[in-house]
């Protein structure tokens, strides 16, 4: 008989015969008939398994009144066996130029491993099948992603390559390209300079007040207290403002003193 036919066998006899077989290693033997059951033939890996527990439980197999020595010593199987492609890669697509496409076939340490970083990436990872997953495209995420992973052989698709190269040598630098005081882009200086005027220290509640606008980031804080430097160092694009607390004439003098006319009502 063939291990795969042994196999058939056992799981047919297995529910009325009393094999002393782990409770485990019976769950298994069952899994694996049920999938060729399903058309769908052993792996070499499934094939090893296979080998290793009837061998491991070869006594009480034969005392229940399958014989196995032979099949063991001999093995030989019905089939090929089952080759899975092995698809690791990380790209991205055209159609969706906003998204990290990360692709691998079944993999249960690489998906607990992508599945580690979702408290870590900007936004969260999703899942369109079992393969694909995706995260959104940006810089943290690229730096994440690609340490992660890399020790797993991926193919990198060649503009994250670029884009991961440029993410190194900054981190190497230590120098940070969007800070508005070391920015290196004439085209972006000239136009906040257009705006708010010159991009100096003196400066400093116009251009805290505008880094949502430009995409820039400021360290340096304004200790000065008022409803003014409140709102230019807002941690996000919109502030609440309690009309219970301050008044809608200190808000407009506010709007003044930030430059921040024409106000939609």
């Amino acid at each position: 008989m063939t291990l795969d036919q042994v196999l058939k066998t056992l799981t047919q006899q297995i529910k009325t015969v009393d094999y002393k077989i782990p409770a485990k290693d019976r769950r298994i033997l069952i899994s694996l008939s049920g999938q060729l059951d399903q058309g769908s033939f052993l792996t070499e890996n499934q094939a090893n398994l296979l080998v290793k527990i009837l061998t491991e439980n070869v006594k009480s197999i034969e005392a229940g009144g399958i014989e196995l020595t032979e099949s063991l010593t001999y093995p030989a199987w019905s089939h090929p066996f089952r080759i899975i492609e092995k698809i690791r890669k990380i790209y991205l697509d055209q159609n969706h130029p906003d998204l990290i496409f990360v692709e691998f076939t079944h993999d249960k340490r690489l998906r607990t491993k992508l599945i580690s970083l979702n408290g870590k990436l900007s936004g969260s990872v999703n899942s369109l099948t079992s393969k694909i997953h995706t995260v959104t495209f940006c810089e943290k995420n690229i730096h994440l992603l690609l340490r992660e992973f890399a020790g797993d052989k991926f193919t990198i698709d060649d503009k994250i390559s670029v884009f991961d190269q440029e993410i190194r040598k900054i981190l190497k630098d230590k120098t940070n390209p969007y800070n508005v005081f070391q920015l290196k882009n004439e085209n972006l200086k000239k136009i906040i300079e257009d705006e708010i005027g010159p991009i100096t220290h003196d400066n400093l509640l116009l251009l805290h007040d505008r880094k949502f606008r430009y995409q820039y980031q400021i360290s340096e804080k304004i200790t000065e207290k008022s409803l003014t430097t409140d709102i230019a160092q807002r941690t996000s694009p919109r502030i609440f403002i309690d009309n219970k607390k301050v008044s809608l004439e200190a808000v407009i003098k506010s709007i003044k003193e930030l430059h921040r006319f024409p106000v939609l009502l």
